[in-house]
Order: structure tokens, then C-alpha cells, then sequence
């Protein structure tokens, strides 16, 4: 439990450095860095000695990108070597963080105002670790799936992954009522049907948002793609899950 809540510290520390990089005031910095640390949905990563892949996995991450910013800063290569080795740490600990190439190009966009493809370039070693880790991670589902999961057709796991996204937003804005099993909504059952369109609004208003504010906000579409690239992974159109949603993957 002490080296779990080590990492958490560490972990803020890094994300304070990151927004930091980014170039943002310290309030705001400190603002992120204060909600990540208290927000009662990382608890699970935390307090459970099992999740030690977790806070270890963000670790490397947020790692690799603070160095990451420093070699957009100083192109220096060898600054650039120790990023993608951080990176390979940081999939070594857990598959999820193949996301983080997109996070960088994300970042890109936020600094430059603006992306182009030549920006890609500098990603190309990061997205193959992350395609060959990804690969790995699929090819191994089927021995790594949770023995309780539940069995859905194609229509179910996208109709459930647009449920768990909506209620991934709510508990992130108001955490109560936290459990380590949250049941699925009953098919067909008002609550399904309610929070199917809820999120379906809120998935087609982010898409407009973005696609409409693309040139002109780019932190807010840093923010919504930000979101929902890393929320991808956990949804039930690519997991195979036994719980709508897990509080440790917030």
C-alpha cells in the first residue's frame, strides 16, 4: 500500500510538471495536479494492492511525456532515446498505455495551435512499440479475460460502451455511490434506454465540437479527444469486461 500511494505522490508531482510543460499558469497546474491526487475515482488504483500495474503504468507515462516535452524543446536525441524508453517501460507495465503516441500528437496540436503530417515522424518509433504491444495484448485476450465477463454481441458492446462512457463523465463529476462491481443496466429497461441517448447526444456533441472548433479552440479539443482516445480502450467495443465500468481505469 506505501508503494502504491509513492507512485500516486510521484505520479502528481509529474503531472503538475506536465501541464507545467505544456504552458500552463501554476495555479492551473496546480489545479489539475490537486484534482488528480483527491478525485475519489482513483482510489481503486490506489488502495488496491493489485492495481499496482496501474499507478506504475502512469508512472512511465507521464515520464516518458514530461521527456518527451523537453526533447520538443531541445531536440536533443538522446533527450528523445530516454522518452521511448520510458514509453517501452510504461507498456511493459501495462498495454494500455499504447495510447500515449496519440497523446504526444495531441500535445503537439495543443503547443503548435495547428498539425500537419510531418509531425508524425518523431511518433513512428512509439506507434510501432504501441502496435506490437497492442498486438500482444489481443492475442493474449483470450487468456487474460476475466472468467466473469459478460458475453455481448457486437450491437451490446457498442450500445453499453456509449452507456460507460456517459457514466465514466458523471462519476468524474460527481464520484458517489462508488462500487467495485457496476452491474449492466438491463436491456431494454428505462435506464438503458435513458442513458443510451444521453450518450449518444454527448458522443455526437463532442464530434461537432470538435470537428467545428478544430482551428479555433484548441484546448477544448485537446480536452474531449484527450478523453476519449484514453476512454476508448477501456469500453466494451475492444475490453471484455465483467462490470459496466471499473473505477481504476478513470
Amino acid at each position: 500500500h506505501g508503494v502504491n500511494l509513492l507512485f500516486h505522490i510521484l505520479n502528481t508531482l509529474l503531472l503538475f510538471s506536465v501541464v507545467r510543460k505544456l504552458g500552463f499558469r501554476v495555479m492551473i497546474a496546480g489545479f489539475v495536479a490537486l484534482l488528480f491526487a483527491i478525485h475519489p475515482m482513483h482510489i481503486e488504483s490506489v488502495a488496491w494492492i493489485a492495481s499496482r500495474k496501474d499507478v506504475l503504468m502512469g508512472f512511465f507515462m507521464f515520464s516518458s511525456w514530461l521527456v518527451y516535452l523537453q526533447f520538443r524543446k531541445t531536440k536533443r536525441w538522446l533527450t528523445y532515446s530516454f522518452s521511448v524508453l520510458l514509453f517501452l517501460f510504461a507498456l511493459l507495465s501495462k498495454a494500455q498505455a499504447v495510447t500515449l503516441p496519440l497523446i504526444f500528437i495531441l500535445s503537439d496540436y495543443l503547443q503548435v495551435k495547428s498539425w500537419n503530417w510531418k509531425s508524425l515522424y518523431n511518433k513512428i518509433p512509439f506507434l510501432l512499440l504501441s502496435l506490437i504491444f497492442g498486438f500482444v495484448a489481443i492475442s493474449g485476450s483470450t487468456f487474460s479475460a476475466d472468467k466473469y465477463a459478460v458475453q455481448l454481441s457486437f450491437i451490446d458492446k457498442i450500445s453499453y460502451s456509449l452507456i460507460a462512457l456517459w457514466v465514466y463523465i458523471y462519476k468524474a463529476i460527481l464520484p458517489i455511490q462508488q462500487s467495485a462491481i457496476y452491474p449492466f443496466p438491463e436491456k431494454g429497461s428505462q435506464q438503458f434506454l435513458l442513458q443510451l441517448i444521453v450518450s449518444a447526444l454527448l458522443v455526437l456533441g463532442a464530434a461537432w465540437i470538435i470537428i467545428k472548433k478544430f482551428k479555433t479552440r484548441p484546448l477544448v479539443v485537446f480536452a474531449l479527444l484527450f478523453f476519449l482516445i484514453n476512454a476508448f480502450l477501456t469500453l466494451h467495443i475492444v475490453a471484455v469486461n465483467s462490470s459496466l465500468i471499473y473505477d481504476r481505469f478513470t
